[in-house]
Parts: C-alpha cells; structure tokens; sequence
C-alpha cells in the first residue's frame, strides 16, 4: 500500500494509493458492504466483515464484540473508555488483515507507533465516541497526523458526513467511511452538504441524484433504499468536491463555507485555528493560485493571515529613511497600487518635495496592517473580503494590537492618518498626536486636498531621500519578511537594485542575485544569489553527496531540510557544503525530511558538472 500525493492544501493531500492493482483517489469513501446492504458500484473501496468477492477493491476487517450487527455498521467501533490494557492489545495485536493498523484512542501510545518507515492504513478505533469529545479529538488527530509518516494514509471510521468531510480533510484525514449514510436511512433522513433534513421536512428533492430523478424529486416516493443511494451519493459527490478544492488551493473556503451547517465541525475548525495553528501552518502554502477569500470570522485565524501577521511583528522593518508614516485604507483591488483610489494617493504623495521620505502602511482586515512595499506579497496581493464599512469587534482588536507592536518597534517622527470616521476610531486611541486628514471619504476632493497640503509641509523639512536609496530599502524589507533578517543583510550587502516597481532586481557587481516580480510577489534567487544567502542559516536543502541532480530534488535525496521551509518558498539545495541549485519548494521542510517518495524542491537553477568542479 503506498500513497502517491499529487496535491497539499495544508494537512490535506490529494492523491492516489495503490491498493493491489487497484488505484485510489483520496481523499475517498470507504462504503460498508453486506449482503443486505451492497456496496454501490461506483464505490472505490470497500470495507466488509464477509468473506465473499466483490467486483471493488475490498478490505476486510473481522467484527468485534461490539459490533455484531448483520448489517455493516462500524465493523470498528467500541468504547473508548475501555481499561488502558485493552486499547494496548488492540494496538499491538495482528488483525486479519496485514494492511490494517488500529490506533486507540490513547496520547501515550502515540511514540509506540513507527514514524519513520511508511505503514498501513492507520485507522482510529473508538473514533465514534472520541468525535464528541471535540477538544480531545483535535489534540489527539493532530498528534497523529504528526506521529505518523507523511505518506501514511489515516482511516476516520464512523464519525464522517458530507457536511464535516472538509474539515476531517483539513486535519489530515483520508479515508472516511459510510456508516452515517446508513444511520440516516434508517432513520428516514437524508444528507446534504448543508446538514441532514429528515424526509418528512421535505416538500420537494432539492437533488438530481438516480434516487430522486427516478423519484421525480417526490419525497413521498422514496423508500429505505431510495434514501440510502441518495445518501452514499452526496458522500461521493462532496468528496470530488474536496479533492477538486485540494487541487486549486482553496480547500479551506470549502470548509468555511462547509461548517456553517454543523456546531460540532465549527468547533473543530476553531479549535484547530487557536490550539493548534503550527500545525496548520506548517503546511500551508506561502503562495496561491486564487484568491483568499475572507469572507467569515473565521479567517481571522486563517494559518496564512497570522503568518503574515507574525512575520510583520517579527521580521519586517520599515525603511530607515523613512520619517513620516501615512495610514491609508485598503482597495478592492490587489495590489492595492493598481486601483483607483491607491492611484489619488500616490499621485499626492508623488508631487510632494520629498516623497520617499513618507512610508505609507494600509489597514485592512484580515491581515491588520500591511506595508506598501509588501502589497505584491502573498496573501496581501490576493486576498478578498466583504466590504460594508463596519468593523466587528475582534477586527477592531486586531488592528489596535498590531498597530500598537508595529510602532513599538518601529518609530516616525510624524504619523498622518488618511483614513474614513470608522476607522479613525479604531485607529485614535493607540495614536492620539497624529495629523488627521480624510474630511468625509478618503477619495473627496476636499481629503486629498488636505492630504497634498499636509505631505507638502511635512515632507519639506527634511533632507532630500532618493528613489534609488527608497529601493533598495524596500527590497531589503521584502527579502527580510521572506527569508528573515540575517539572509536579507546577506543578500543586500554591496548589492544595487534595478528597475521600476514592482519589478526589481538585485544585482551585485555583473552579477544578478535575484528579482521580485509582480506574479508571485516574493523575491526569486539566482544561483549568486543563493551562494549569498547561505553564509546565514535557514532555507537550505542538503541533498545526499551521491545524489547526481538532473531535474527536481526528490524527498530520497533530501538528507536535511531547514524546518522553516514552507511550500512555495524560495530555496537553496546544497551538496557537500556548497550551493548546487536554487528552486521552490514543493513539501515543507519538516517533510522533506520525513517522505519517501515525491519532489520536494522544483528546480529553476542548478550547477552544471563543470561549474560543480
């Protein structure tokens, strides 16, 4: 049994494993098979107690002592409050069949379990029960999903529905199983991927399913079986769902948007964005295909939003030359600079006697604060909210909290505030001395009258600042937020940066270390450039010395991965202590470390045998 992943959208992995001779998708439906209840045929696994051959590939497990029942429900449960010596038995001991691990319920069994070598397919016993536990159930899979190989492939039996299937996903589940369908129907209730509605609730099937087409979308019409095809059909459906969301990135929409219909999956959605956001972050992509969509309170707490915010407070610094801060409001449009709006402010700060002496610095929720050299930057330059000019209280704290650590850190001489009433407010009490100058709306004649008027003043007093000096300020402050201060003092030593924002590069004599361009935003590294970079810790791949590199790393070469690496960043593969390649990560660097199999580094750059020499 072994796991291919094609596709990671935080914990979550799109891909197929290969069981027998038969090729899995996963994230998948495991349908419970009997011979009064069959498996549908378009299932791509199946589980069962029964002996019989089936058209589908088929695991088999035996029935327990608590689950007798005819029909196949939970052929895998029992109590998780069972005495410790029992849960250890069923750890340790050899079920029917080899490519089954079961894993109770228990932390400290957890550093038994193998994590290094891929397994089989793990499966939670006792998931039921432990499900309703909810702060006890995120701490335990998290665990060990972290516990167990990358490539391991982690079974959830009895707890999954087409409404929390996106969430269990998220966690790093890959095989749920149909038992809920099957409860469903028995109880006359059908699953849709807004929640389950009993029959008699319904006027009409809101479906297009073989079920209710050949009922005529009659709820009256539907049998016991009628409701079972309906419900083992949403499962199937949802779950093309996720994998198509896994693929472009946008996996945690999907379950944003999914949670809204069950408490118990808002809960674990929550408690994984406040207990354990390394965890999410650790995975999560540095850059996306589409756009972030902030659309509910939950993506407040989003991996990427509080990265950002992170490395903000910890990374970044302002320009040195800067001596005037101008708050400013963001723009519907990414990045900012392209809009309407963002254009009227530039055009007065530009006519201005001394502009690059001012730092402008956009508020804006989710992300709190963002520095306009950083606007190009993944997710400021793609991310999506909805706008109505009011402000909920936690979108109020965030950016009082942020505003106030940024100018702990980071000191003006003079603060302007170009901002609407609203925000003023929110803004007011961590700065009260600064200079207000948005009179009704921020783009009104009168405002940005004031605006040039009050630039013009405080701008003339200090000594002239150079756009090429701005420059190389403002590269500098993207390569720390990038790679961490030290990397970027290395890389801008005795360096001069080129071109017109936002495309800028960085050359040190002849020689070009790196660019910035609008697309991806972040700064992409030469082979000079990663030879600069690596005299500083971090973002270093180390391939074996007899590793012969002729396309992608793959994860058998990898012998060490900086554990800061995320998908997407920029990184430098090193041989025998020295820089042979540069290219973009495609697994994070703690499972660099931990795969088997896979690409781990995309290579745009490497060293031919005559250079290595």
């Amino acid at each position: 049994m072994h796991l291919q992943i094609t596709s990671r959208d935080g914990p979550a992995r799109r891909g197929t494993f290969t069981y027998g001779e038969a090729s899995i998708p996963t994230p998948t439906i495991l349908y419970l098979h009997s011979k009064a209840l069959p498996a549908p045929a378009f299932a791509h696994l199946v589980i069962t107690t029964e002996s019989s051959s089936l058209p589908q590939p088929t695991i088999r497990v035996p029935p327990t002592l608590f689950s007798p029942h005819p029909e196949p429900i939970s052929p895998l449960i029992y109590p998780k409050d069972l005495p410790a010596a029992l849960h250890k038995e069923e750890l340790i001991r050899s079920p029917q069949n080899p490519d089954l691990q079961f894993v109770p319920p228990l932390p400290e069994l957890l550093d038994t379990l193998p994590s290094t070598a891929p397994g089989p397919l793990y499966t939670i016993t006792s998931a039921q029960q432990l499900y309703h536990h909810q702060t006890a159930f995120v701490s335990f899979l998290t665990r060990l999903r972290q516990t167990l190989d990358p490539e391991s492939i982690l079974y959830l039996p009895s707890v999954g529905t087409p409404v929390n299937l996106a969430v269990l996903t998220y966690m790093g589940v890959d095989l749920i199983d149909s038992t809920q369908a099957i409860l469903a129907a028995r109880h006359n209730t059908l699953w849709f991927p807004t929640g389950a509605i009993p029959l008699h609730e319904l006027q009409e099937l809101p479906c297009h399913c073989p079920a209710c087409t050949t009922a005529h979308h009659d709820p009256t019409r539907l049998t016991f079986t009628d409701i079972l095809t309906h419900n083992t059909h949403a499962f199937y459906q949802e779950a093309q769902h996720v994998r198509t969301a896994i693929a472009r990135g946008t996996l945690r929409e999907h379950v944003e948007t999914r949670v809204r219909a069950d408490p118990q999956a808002t809960a674990l959605l929550r408690l994984l964005d406040l207990d354990h956001p390394d965890f999410l972050e650790t995975s999560t992509p540095i850059t996306r295909k589409h756009p972030l969509l902030a659309t509910t309170h939950e993506a407040l707490h989003r991996p990427e939003v509080r990265r950002f915010q992170r490395r903000i407070l910890h990374r970044y610094h302002k320009p040195p030359s800067a001596k005037i801060l101008l708050l400013l409001p963001c723009a519907a449009h990414k990045p900012y600079y392209q809009s309407k709006s963002h254009s009227l402010y530039r055009t007065q700060l530009l006519t201005s006697p001394n502009p690059w002496v001012v730092h402008e610095l956009i508020i804006t929720s989710p992300l709190g604060l963002v520095p306009r050299e950083l606007e190009i930057v993944p997710p400021a330059n793609c991310y999506d909210i909805t706008v109505t000019g009011h402000w909920d209280y936690d979108e109020k704290i965030i950016i009082q909290t942020l505003l106030q650590q940024y100018l702990a850190a980071n000191t003006y001489d003079h603060i302007i505030v170009h901002l609407d009433p609203k925000l003023q407010e929110i803004v007011s009490p961590i700065i009260p001395q600064a200079t207000t100058t948005c009179i009704d709306t921020p783009t009104s004649d009168a405002s940005l009258e004031r605006l040039a008027q009050t630039l013009h003043d405080l701008t003339a007093r200090y000594p002239k600042v150079s756009a090429g000096e701005r420059a190389m300020e403002e590269v500098s402050a993207v390569a720390a937020y990038q790679f961490t201060t030290p990397i970027a003092t290395a890389l801008m030593n005795g360096s001069t940066v080129r071109g017109r924002y936002p495309y800028r590069k960085i050359f040190r004599g002849r020689q070009q270390l790196g660019m910035i361009t609008e697309p991806r935003g972040l700064l992409s590294l030469t082979l000079e450039g990663a030879e600069a970079c690596q005299k500083e810790p971090g973002y270093s791949v180390t391939i074996a010395d007899d590793f012969t590199l002729i396309g992608s790393v793959f994860a058998p070469g990898v012998v060490e991965a900086d554990p800061g690496i995320r998908i997407g960043d920029d990184v430098w593969i090193l041989q025998q202590g020295e820089v042979c390649a540069v290219g973009i990560a495609t697994m994070s660097g703690p499972e660099m470390r931990r795969s088997r199999h896979g690409e781990a580094v995309k290579v745009r750059h490497r060293k031919t045998p005559l250079q290595q020499q």
